[in-house]
């Protein structure tokens, strides 16, 4: 439960400083309970601030970044 809050005020941090892209992306982790990240400069700015909030993102075969939350 701690980790959906920090993520919800993580959205909201997103949000206020203008990086929508990004804060659309955590709010689909929110919502869905996972979010596959791709390469783009956006995707990869979410993979490490989710691996700094110490939740799990974990890379496939093909590449792309898989990150969920319970």
């Amino acid at each position: 439960m701690e980790a959906k809050r920090n993520l919800m005020d993580l959205y909201r941090r997103l949000s206020r400083t203008g990086e929508h892209q990004a804060a659309r992306m955590i709010l689909r982790l929110l919502i869905t309970g996972s979010t596959l990240l791709g390469f783009s400069e956006t995707e990869w700015q979410v993979e490490r601030l989710l691996e700094d909030m110490g939740i799990p993102v974990t890379i496939k075969r093909n590449g792309l970044a898989v990150a969920k939350i319970a």
